[in-house]
């Protein structure tokens, strides 16, 4: 994740108070707006990338875009997914299988590789 797209987490983080509450971007304003509910965050500093961070928090899975059939409003309303609300929780469990994969496997077949050539008869 780079640290565009933190910044607009964090940002959102400040908008929704940490929950699901949906929202969009107001590209007039260059501003996060609450749907139904009175809350506005700027974010100029990037609005020139804001549509393309939002496109790929989308990907990955950070931030969801609601179906446009039950609202009728031309803007695109989004909200953050459990992955979005708790992005530590699945950084901590990717780097843990990176460990997992990088450095006790190759200790584990070392260590069993070691056990065979001391096994074979000399």
């Amino acid at each position: 994740m780079t640290i565009q797209q933190l910044q607009v987490l964090r940002l959102l983080y400040k908008l929704t108070e940490r929950s699901e509450k949906i929202f969009f971007y107001d590209e007039n304003d260059q501003s996060f707006v609450l749907f139904e509910y009175d809350g506005k965050i700027t974010c100029s500093k990037l609005s020139h990338q804001i549509l393309g961070l939002l496109e790929n928090l989308q990907s990955k899975g950070y931030v969801e875009k609601l179906p446009d059939r039950y609202f009728s409003i031309d803007d695109k309303l989004l909200r953050l997914t459990y992955k979005g609300l708790h992005p530590m929780h699945f950084s901590l469990e990717s780097f843990v299988a990176f460990l997992i994969k990088s450095v006790a496997v190759p200790v584990i077949v070392a260590f069993i590789t070691s056990l065979l050539v001391s096994a074979l008869p000399k």
